[in-house]
Formats: C-alpha cells, sequence, structure tokens
C-alpha cells in the first residue's frame, strides 16, 4: 500500500537499548525528559511545551521565547497534545520489525541535532533494507521549520525516484 516511506528523527529510543555506545545519548534524553514529566505532572502545559520545544530544538534554554510569534503561537495552540505524547509508552520498534519495511525509505535528520536523534537515524537506517540518510544542514529536529529549503529538496528528490 505504500511506495515508500520518510521518517525524519523518529523518537524510537527502543532501537538504542541494547547499544552500549548509545546508553550516554539515550540517557542524556531521558534525564532532559524528567523535567517535561514534572511540568506535566504539575499541570504546568504551557511550561511543559517551551520545555519540550527547547529539548527537541537542541539550541539551549529560552529556545521557545526567541521564535515568531506565530510560531509559539502555533505550540501554545496545541498544548494540550504535549500531556496525551507524554502518557503514551515509547513504542516498541526493534531493529528485526524495522527489517521486515519493504519500501525505500528516507530518514532525515538535522544535521546539529540531538545525539538521541542522530543515532537513532543511525540504527534505522542500518536495520532498514532499503533505506538511506540525508542530513539537513543548518537544522536541529524541526529541520523543516528550520531550514525548509533544504529539508523540501530532500524528500522532493527522493519522492521523484520512488
Amino acid at each position: 500500500m505504500l511506495r515508500s516511506l520518510t521518517l525524519a528523527e523518529p523518537g524510537l529510543g527502543g532501537l538504542l537499548a541494547d547499544i552500549p555506545e548509545a546508553q550516554p545519548a539515550l540517557e542524556e534524553w531521558m534525564q532532559a525528559r524528567q523535567s517535561l514529566l514534572a511540568a506535566v505532572k504539575a499541570g504546568e502545559v504551557t511550561r511543559a511545551v517551551k520545555l519540550f520545544f527547547e529539548l527537541v530544538n537542541h539550541q539551549g534554554a529560552d529556545t521557545f521565547e526567541k521564535q515568531p510569534d506565530l510560531v509559539r503561537q502555533i505550540f501554545l495552540d496545541n498544548a494540550r497534545t504535549v500531556p496525551l505524547a507524554l502518557a503514551a509508552p515509547p513504542p516498541s520498534i526493534t531493529c528485526a520489525m524495522l527489517r521486515s519495511v519493504a519500501v525505500p525509505t528516507l530518514v532525515v535528520g538535522g544535521a546539529q541535532t540531538l545525539p538521541f536523534f542522530a543515532l537513532v537515524n543511525e540504527v534505522a537506517v542500518g536495520c532498514i533494507p532499503s533505506s538511506r540518510s540525508v542530513s539537513i544542514p543548518l537544522a536541529t529536529h524541526p529541520m523543516s521549520y528550520q531550514n525548509p529549503v533544504a529539508f523540501n529538496e530532500a524528500l522532493l528528490q527522493f519522492l521523484a525516484q520512488h
């Protein structure tokens, strides 16, 4: 039913569980999520949105405040989704499962992303038989927003081939 698949830094931390070299990045990710989870548990949804944005942007504190008004408003309008996303257990996707992906797959990552996302991308490409990766320059996790020209070019080039 699919002709191709594109994954943009999927949050599949389970792929890193059995890789000793990935443990520091996985632990850093899990630790960073703790303040985010605490904000959600305290009912501080706006603070949770800001912390989430800063975590995935990997550009330091107050990153959220430096965004254009429209971008901040979009995230705040969707604040209710942060507790929902964190309440769900992470998917238990394994390399063995990814080996069954039978369509050409593009795995996209930001060149300046968190080590967690970079490692997940690397492992996913190693697991999916017909996959390749592309790195979006001058971008972190929200690469389609930070460098839309490069992101769209990579995606359109891949789609044109498949």
